[in-house]
């Protein structure tokens, strides 16, 4: 059994979760916070409040909406259903033209052959399904905070969203630059130009100070790029 399974609140711990979805989840308050005199300004959770804000985030950002057994259970009656004996061994025949790389277009018809034994299999059991699909609405609506399924896609959306964000592109793969205060005024400095003389000047002044900091930040992120490629090997 994986780590994230045997937690019992594998949302608030940041180590199981994917490092695109880590910045999402916010959990420094959950064991309590103290000032800097030591003293408790925010109180710890107690456990019925961990489950609430574990099964937000379950839902929200890690975007699982079947965590509850019965769902786990109809959700996989369904799929043999439209996924049947048929449909296993088409796939597992795609599969097999794949690893020969046969032409794209043989590829494209066993795909299209798939996909119309799939709706056939929905239109013969339709009744089936739509038994099913009744039932796991009325489970949705008694054990998730967010039962509508529109709401779902909107949450799948911006998970999407997070994969192909540049800047957690970035962190995940350890090409993420760090920048101090300094540079980042400079930076500021000289976006909000609106190119008088004495901005001009003070750019001048400071460019070279921030072209060398930009090199010794460049060889760091080479280091580091070195540095994972050898524990990798």
């Amino acid at each position: 059994m994986s780590k994230r399974k045997e937690a019992k609140y594998p949302a608030l711990e940041k180590g199981l979760n994917v490092k695109s979805r880590k910045d999402f989840i916010e959990v420094d308050y959950v064991n309590g916070v103290k000032n800097s005199n030591g003293e408790q300004v925010i109180r710890p959770l107690n456990d019925e409040e961990k489950a609430f804000l574990n099964q937000f985030y379950e839902e929200t950002v890690v975007t699982n909406f079947s965590h509850d057994a019965r769902i786990k259970h109809l959700n996989r009656r369904r799929k043999d259903i439209i996924e049947d004996e048929v449909v296993k061994n088409l796939k597992e025949d795609l599969k097999s033209m794949q690893n020969r790389k046969l032409s794209a277009k043989k590829i494209r018809e066993m795909q299209e052959v798939i996909k119309e034994t799939k709706k056939q299999n929905e239109e013969m059991y339709a009744d089936d399904l739509r038994d099913i699909e009744q039932e796991l609405a009325d489970i949705r609506e008694e054990v998730l905070l967010y039962p509508d399924k529109e709401d779902h896609k909107e949450f799948y959306k911006e998970n999407n969203n997070r994969n192909a964000c540049i800047y957690n592109i970035a962190k995940k793969t350890y090409k993420l630059m760090s920048i101090d205060s300094e540079e980042y005024e400079l930076e500021e400095k000289f976006s909000m130009s609106h190119s008088t003389g004495e901005e001009s000047l003070i750019f001048d002044l400071e460019r070279d100070s921030h072209e060398n900091e930009g090199k010794r930040l460049d060889k760091a992120h080479k280091k580091l790029k070195r540095e994972n490629k050898r524990k990798k090997d």
